[in-house]
Protein backbone atom coordinates (compact mmCIF):
# COMPACT_ATOMS: atom_id res chain seq x y z
CA UNK A 1 0.00 0.00 0.00
CA UNK A 2 1.31 3.41 -0.96
CA UNK A 3 1.71 5.77 1.98
CA UNK A 4 1.75 9.52 1.60
CA UNK A 5 2.97 11.84 4.33
CA UNK A 6 1.85 15.44 4.51
CA UNK A 7 3.59 18.51 5.90
CA UNK A 8 1.17 20.24 8.27
CA UNK A 9 1.39 23.78 9.70
CA UNK A 10 3.18 24.30 13.01
CA UNK A 11 -0.08 25.37 14.68
CA UNK A 12 -1.43 21.85 14.17
CA UNK A 13 0.80 20.78 17.07
CA UNK A 14 -1.48 22.31 19.70
CA UNK A 15 -4.56 21.46 17.63
CA UNK A 16 -3.66 17.78 18.02
CA UNK A 17 -4.18 18.18 21.76
CA UNK A 18 -7.40 20.16 21.30
CA UNK A 19 -8.78 17.56 18.90
CA UNK A 20 -7.63 14.79 21.23
CA UNK A 21 -9.67 16.45 23.98
CA UNK A 22 -12.70 16.43 21.68
CA UNK A 23 -12.32 12.72 20.97
CA UNK A 24 -11.85 12.03 24.68
CA UNK A 25 -15.04 13.96 25.38
CA UNK A 26 -17.07 11.56 23.25
CA UNK A 27 -16.69 8.78 25.82
CA UNK A 28 -14.46 9.85 28.70
CA UNK A 29 -14.99 6.78 30.86
CA UNK A 30 -14.37 4.28 28.05
CA UNK A 31 -11.08 5.83 26.95
CA UNK A 32 -9.91 6.45 30.53
CA UNK A 33 -10.62 2.84 31.54
CA UNK A 34 -8.85 1.57 28.43
CA UNK A 35 -5.75 3.61 29.29
CA UNK A 36 -5.85 2.46 32.91
CA UNK A 37 -6.21 -1.13 31.72
CA UNK A 38 -3.18 -0.66 29.45
CA UNK A 39 -1.04 0.60 32.32
CA UNK A 40 -2.25 -2.09 34.68
CA UNK A 41 -1.51 -4.79 32.12
CA UNK A 42 1.99 -3.42 31.55
CA UNK A 43 2.56 -3.25 35.29
CA UNK A 44 1.22 -6.77 35.81
CA UNK A 45 3.38 -8.27 33.10
CA UNK A 46 6.40 -6.33 34.29
CA UNK A 47 6.02 -7.38 37.91
CA UNK A 48 5.27 -11.08 37.51
CA UNK A 49 8.74 -12.15 36.43
CA UNK A 50 11.66 -9.96 37.57
CA UNK A 51 13.69 -8.49 34.69
CA UNK A 52 12.08 -10.73 32.06
CA UNK A 53 8.65 -9.29 32.83
CA UNK A 54 9.88 -5.77 32.06
CA UNK A 55 11.23 -6.96 28.73
CA UNK A 56 7.97 -8.74 27.88
CA UNK A 57 5.98 -5.62 28.70
CA UNK A 58 8.16 -3.57 26.35
CA UNK A 59 7.83 -6.16 23.58
CA UNK A 60 4.02 -6.11 23.87
CA UNK A 61 3.75 -2.31 24.00
CA UNK A 62 3.48 -1.68 20.21
CA UNK A 63 0.63 -4.19 19.88
CA UNK A 64 -1.28 -2.79 22.84
CA UNK A 65 -0.77 0.78 21.63
CA UNK A 66 -2.43 -0.17 18.33
CA UNK A 67 -5.48 -1.28 20.33
CA UNK A 68 -5.66 2.11 22.03
CA UNK A 69 -5.30 3.88 18.69
CA UNK A 70 -8.09 1.70 17.34
CA UNK A 71 -10.32 2.85 20.19
CA UNK A 72 -9.51 6.48 19.41
CA UNK A 73 -10.33 5.89 15.75
CA UNK A 74 -13.58 4.23 16.75
CA UNK A 75 -14.57 7.23 18.90
CA UNK A 76 -13.48 9.69 16.22
CA UNK A 77 -15.39 8.04 13.39
CA UNK A 78 -18.29 6.83 15.59
CA UNK A 79 -17.94 3.45 13.90
CA UNK A 80 -20.95 1.17 14.42
CA UNK A 81 -18.70 -1.91 14.17
CA UNK A 82 -17.81 -1.25 17.79
CA UNK A 83 -15.26 -3.43 19.60
CA UNK A 84 -14.29 -5.56 16.59
CA UNK A 85 -12.77 -2.47 14.98
CA UNK A 86 -10.47 -1.97 17.96
CA UNK A 87 -8.44 -5.04 17.02
CA UNK A 88 -8.02 -3.99 13.39
CA UNK A 89 -4.69 -5.23 12.06
CA UNK A 90 -3.58 -6.86 15.31
CA UNK A 91 -4.19 -10.52 14.51
CA UNK A 92 -2.69 -10.41 11.01
CA UNK A 93 0.35 -8.34 12.00
CA UNK A 94 1.04 -9.49 15.56
CA UNK A 95 4.43 -10.95 14.64
CA UNK A 96 5.63 -7.68 13.13
CA UNK A 97 4.35 -5.69 16.12
CA UNK A 98 6.19 -7.96 18.54
CA UNK A 99 9.30 -7.65 16.39
CA UNK A 100 9.03 -3.86 16.78
CA UNK A 101 9.11 -4.35 20.54
CA UNK A 102 12.14 -6.63 20.36
CA UNK A 103 14.00 -4.19 18.11
CA UNK A 104 13.24 -1.34 20.51
CA UNK A 105 14.87 -3.25 23.36
CA UNK A 106 17.95 -3.94 21.24
CA UNK A 107 18.30 -0.28 20.20
CA UNK A 108 17.71 0.92 23.76
CA UNK A 109 20.33 -1.48 25.07
CA UNK A 110 22.80 -0.21 22.47
CA UNK A 111 22.09 3.42 23.41
CA UNK A 112 22.47 2.63 27.10
CA UNK A 113 25.72 0.84 26.33
CA UNK A 114 27.08 4.03 24.76
CA UNK A 115 25.86 6.13 27.68
CA UNK A 116 27.50 3.66 30.08
CA UNK A 117 30.84 4.99 28.90
CA UNK A 118 29.85 8.28 30.54
CA UNK A 119 27.97 7.27 33.70
CA UNK A 120 29.49 3.87 34.41
CA UNK A 121 26.30 1.96 33.55
CA UNK A 122 23.90 3.59 36.01
CA UNK A 123 21.23 4.29 33.39
CA UNK A 124 21.66 0.78 32.02
CA UNK A 125 20.91 -0.66 35.45
CA UNK A 126 17.85 1.55 35.92
CA UNK A 127 16.22 0.91 32.55
CA UNK A 128 17.04 -2.74 32.01
CA UNK A 129 17.69 -4.17 35.47
CA UNK A 130 15.04 -2.33 37.46
CA UNK A 131 17.36 -0.34 39.69
CA UNK A 132 16.79 3.12 41.14
CA UNK A 133 18.60 6.33 40.33
CA UNK A 134 18.26 9.40 42.51
CA UNK A 135 18.21 12.79 40.84
CA UNK A 136 21.37 13.73 42.71
CA UNK A 137 23.17 10.71 41.20
CA UNK A 138 22.14 11.42 37.60
CA UNK A 139 24.95 12.53 35.34
CA UNK A 140 23.72 15.53 33.27
CA UNK A 141 26.01 14.67 30.36
CA UNK A 142 24.75 11.07 30.34
CA UNK A 143 21.15 12.27 30.48
CA UNK A 144 21.58 14.54 27.47
CA UNK A 145 23.49 11.87 25.57
CA UNK A 146 20.69 9.37 26.13
CA UNK A 147 18.04 11.89 25.05
CA UNK A 148 19.93 12.71 21.85
CA UNK A 149 20.48 9.04 21.03
CA UNK A 150 16.85 8.08 21.65
CA UNK A 151 15.25 11.07 19.90
CA UNK A 152 15.49 9.57 16.38
CA UNK A 153 14.39 6.23 17.82
CA UNK A 154 11.29 7.86 19.30
CA UNK A 155 10.48 9.45 15.94
CA UNK A 156 10.94 6.14 14.12
CA UNK A 157 8.58 4.40 16.55
CA UNK A 158 5.99 7.20 16.75
CA UNK A 159 3.82 5.92 13.91
CA UNK A 160 5.49 2.57 13.19
CA UNK A 161 2.96 0.31 15.03
CA UNK A 162 0.01 1.95 13.26
CA UNK A 163 1.72 1.74 9.87
CA UNK A 164 2.35 -1.95 10.45
CA UNK A 165 -1.16 -2.78 11.65
CA UNK A 166 -3.30 -0.43 9.53
CA UNK A 167 -1.21 -0.01 6.39
CA UNK A 168 0.35 -3.46 6.26
CA UNK A 169 3.91 -2.16 5.85
CA UNK A 170 6.96 -4.13 6.85
CA UNK A 171 8.77 -3.26 10.05
CA UNK A 172 11.60 -1.50 8.23
CA UNK A 173 9.31 0.47 5.95
CA UNK A 174 7.12 1.52 8.88
CA UNK A 175 10.10 2.76 10.87
CA UNK A 176 11.36 4.70 7.86
CA UNK A 177 8.00 6.34 7.11
CA UNK A 178 7.49 7.23 10.77
CA UNK A 179 10.92 8.87 11.03
CA UNK A 180 10.39 10.62 7.69
CA UNK A 181 6.96 11.95 8.73
CA UNK A 182 8.27 13.29 12.06
CA UNK A 183 11.24 15.00 10.41
CA UNK A 184 9.03 16.62 7.76
CA UNK A 185 6.70 17.91 10.47
CA UNK A 186 9.30 18.93 13.03
CA UNK A 187 7.72 22.38 13.48
CA UNK A 188 4.36 20.89 14.44
CA UNK A 189 6.07 18.47 16.83
CA UNK A 190 7.98 21.30 18.51
CA UNK A 191 4.68 23.14 19.10
CA UNK A 192 3.10 19.85 20.23
CA UNK A 193 5.87 19.19 22.75
CA UNK A 194 5.75 22.74 24.13
CA UNK A 195 1.96 22.51 24.44
CA UNK A 196 2.24 19.22 26.33
CA UNK A 197 4.78 20.72 28.71
CA UNK A 198 2.49 23.68 29.39
CA UNK A 199 -0.45 21.32 29.91
CA UNK A 200 1.54 19.21 32.37
CA UNK A 201 2.58 22.32 34.31
CA UNK A 202 -1.04 23.47 34.47
CA UNK A 203 -2.23 20.06 35.65
CA UNK A 204 0.53 19.96 38.28
CA UNK A 205 -0.69 23.30 39.62
CA UNK A 206 -4.32 22.10 39.64
CA UNK A 207 -3.35 18.85 41.36
CA UNK A 208 -1.42 20.82 44.00
CA UNK A 209 -4.43 23.05 44.64
CA UNK A 210 -6.72 20.02 44.98
CA UNK A 211 -4.27 18.34 47.35
CA UNK A 212 -4.17 21.49 49.52
CA UNK A 213 -7.91 21.14 50.11
CA UNK A 214 -7.41 17.73 51.70
CA UNK A 215 -6.79 17.41 55.46
CA UNK A 216 -3.11 17.74 56.28
CA UNK A 217 -3.41 14.71 58.58
CA UNK A 218 -3.92 12.36 55.63
CA UNK A 219 -1.00 10.14 54.61
CA UNK A 220 1.16 11.36 51.75
CA UNK A 221 -0.20 8.58 49.53
CA UNK A 222 -3.74 9.86 50.02
CA UNK A 223 -2.67 13.42 49.25
CA UNK A 224 -1.34 12.26 45.88
CA UNK A 225 -4.78 10.98 44.82
CA UNK A 226 -5.75 14.20 42.93
CA UNK A 227 -2.59 13.97 40.83
CA UNK A 228 -3.20 10.29 40.07
CA UNK A 229 -6.82 10.95 39.09
CA UNK A 230 -5.87 13.82 36.78
CA UNK A 231 -3.11 11.71 35.25
CA UNK A 232 -5.22 8.64 34.45
CA UNK A 233 -8.62 10.25 33.85
CA UNK A 234 -7.55 13.32 31.88
CA UNK A 235 -3.88 13.66 30.91
CA UNK A 236 -3.17 10.17 29.55
CA UNK A 237 -6.47 9.68 27.64
CA UNK A 238 -6.06 13.07 25.93
CA UNK A 239 -2.41 12.27 25.22
CA UNK A 240 -3.21 8.96 23.52
CA UNK A 241 -6.05 10.59 21.57
CA UNK A 242 -3.64 13.29 20.40
CA UNK A 243 -1.27 10.55 19.16
CA UNK A 244 -4.07 9.28 16.95
CA UNK A 245 -4.98 12.78 15.76
CA UNK A 246 -1.39 13.46 14.70
CA UNK A 247 -1.42 10.24 12.67
CA UNK A 248 -4.76 11.17 11.08
CA UNK A 249 -3.42 14.63 10.27
CA UNK A 250 -0.15 13.50 8.73
CA UNK A 251 -1.21 10.30 6.95
CA UNK A 252 -4.98 9.86 6.69
CA UNK A 253 -5.77 13.40 5.55
CA UNK A 254 -4.14 12.53 2.25
CA UNK A 255 -6.67 9.79 1.63
CA UNK A 256 -4.36 6.93 2.46
CA UNK A 257 -5.99 5.25 5.38
CA UNK A 258 -5.31 1.58 5.84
Amino acid sequence: MQTKTLIVPARNGWQWIAEGSRIYGKNRMLLALAVIGFWLLMGLVGSQVPQIGRLLATICMPAISVGLMGLCRYLDQEDTKAPSALLSGLSSHMGALLLLGVMYIVVLAAALGVVALIDGGRFFHVFLMGGKLDAAEANPLATWALLLLMLPVAMAYWYAPILVAWHGHSVGKSLFFSLFACLRNWRAFVVYTCSLIMLMILMTIVAGMMASWLPASLPRVAQSIPAVLLFFFLAMPVLYASFYVSYRDVFVAGGDQG
